[in-house]
């Protein structure tokens, strides 16, 4: 088994495929961070709440909770996954979604100071990209 991801990495590096590239989806992405302990999260999700109506067949919402150690291994795994594995890397932030394309780029964000109209406008926007 060892040897069989050895060489699975190596034709990886050899060719040249990235992990953003091979995390393409039918849908964006909205991926929120956050925590139990986060108080930018406790003014945002409610807001994220309404702003989402609608939309949960064109975009894929994904929460990446860093509440403490174990849950952080686990989002950084499904960050890593997703093709976004910068999102938890170094020090990041909590209490916010990052919006992304088809494609697997970063195109906006929600903070929890937009209203509800400013994000659905935002995620709008997103989900008619087409990359």
């Amino acid at each position: 088994m060892k040897r069989i991801l050895i060489v699975l990495s190596a034709l990886l590096l050899a060719t040249g495929v990235n992990t953003a590239s091979a995390a393409k989806t039918d849908k964006p992405l909205a991926i929120l961070i956050a925590a139990d302990w986060c108080y930018n999260c406790k003014i945002i999700k409610p807001k994220l709440q309404q702003a989402y109506q609608g939309f949960e067949n064109r975009i894929e919402f994904v929460t990446l909770d860093v509440t403490d150690d174990a849950r952080l291994q686990k989002a950084q795994q499904q960050a890593a996954q997703l093709g976004q594995p910068q999102l938890l890397q170094g020090q990041f932030a909590t209490g916010w979604v990052d919006l992304i394309d088809r494609s697997g780029k970063p195109v906006g964000e929600l903070k929890q100071d937009m209203s509800v109209a400013q994000m659905r406008t935002a995620l709008e926007a997103l989900a008619d990209r087409r990359d």
